[in-house]
């Protein structure tokens, strides 16, 4: 099993988050097989160059594997597709920079080689959504064709933060959910969702798919609170001049019950926020003025 992140841009806190979940990977058991970063920033990954290979991407790249549509998230489809053709004989897990492994690593090793597909977990159908997004995406979907797939109301979305694809079906279900993804964005449905839509039908049916939930954290919803709290690990790590083996360790020991993985606050509560926000907004000071 190869672990792959795609990491673009140069907000140090992105890196910091993909290296905190590269280091759970390594502190885990067993180990991933190989751990490729994609990205256009590859200084941030000298010091965990003894176990990631960065593979650089340039800005023509970048533009090109964004297809058509100029859709941001194809570069997921794109960059899951690429490595598989460098490592064909391999599985992929493609992770999003703001998961962790918090749980045995076994399972996701076992389904990759039972040849299931994984995803981080079900979220249920379009249809009947009570989401706005996915209302308005069913409203432009239902009972349509697009690549040879017509949209049913019983294809399940599932979350993309983690993407595993199994050796025996990566090709056929990569360059399914390329096509789909394509169809989708020429279709111009609504862009937030597309490729998480075109993985989950091309992994479910080709492979099939099963929840990475249970082994890997996708924070998400809290992500302020784990930013401020793996940003405080890996600092100490750097002031304590720990060796790189020493900073695993430290990830193995990490209590990851300190912080809830999900916080659910409601919609009425971040509008009030913003608002106040806008009617009180802090009073910087700087110095020398």
């Amino acid at each position: 099993m190869h672990l792959l992140y795609l990491v673009v841009g140069p907000d140090a806190n992105l890196h910091a988050q993909a290296a905190f979940s590269i280091l759970t990977f390594l502190a885990g058991n067993p180990r991933p097989a190989g751990i490729h970063v994609y990205t256009d920033a590859p200084e941030f990954y000298g010091r965990l160059a003894p176990y990631v290979q960065t593979h650089p991407l340039t800005p023509t790249q970048i533009r090109e594997w964004r297809g058509e549509a100029d859709f941001f998230w194809r570069l997921k489809i794109k960059a899951l597709l690429t490595l598989h053709e460098e490592l064909p004989g391999q599985s992929i897990v493609y992770l999003d920079t703001d998961t962790l492994l918090y749980g045995p690593a076994a399972p996701l090793h076992a389904a990759l080689a039972a040849g299931r597909g994984l995803m981080h977990e079900p979220e249920g159908l379009l249809a009947g959504a009570r989401g706005k997004t996915e209302r308005v995406m069913w409203g432009q979907l239902e009972g349509r064709t697009f690549a040879d797939v017509r949209i049913r109301p019983d294809l399940p979305m599932w979350n993309a933060g983690v993407v595993g694809v199994p050796a025996a079906h990566a090709g056929p279900a990569l360059r399914r959910a390329l096509a789909l993804c394509d169809a989708l964005c020429a279709a111009a449905v609504t862009p937030r969702l597309i490729e998480q839509y075109a993985l989950s039908i091309a992994l479910q049916e080709t492979a099939g798919l099963e929840a990475a939930a249970p082994s890997v954290g996708h924070y998400w919803s809290n992500k302020d609170e784990w930013q401020r709290r793996l940003t405080l690990f890996l600092t100490e790590q750097h002031i304590r001049a720990r060796s790189l083996d020493a900073e695993i360790a430290a990830a193995a020991a990490f209590d990851f019950r300190q912080i809830p993985i999900r916080r659910h606050v409601k919609n009425t509560r971040r509008r009030l926020e913003a608002r106040l926000a806008r009617w009180m907004p802090a009073r910087d000071e700087f110095l020398g003025t």
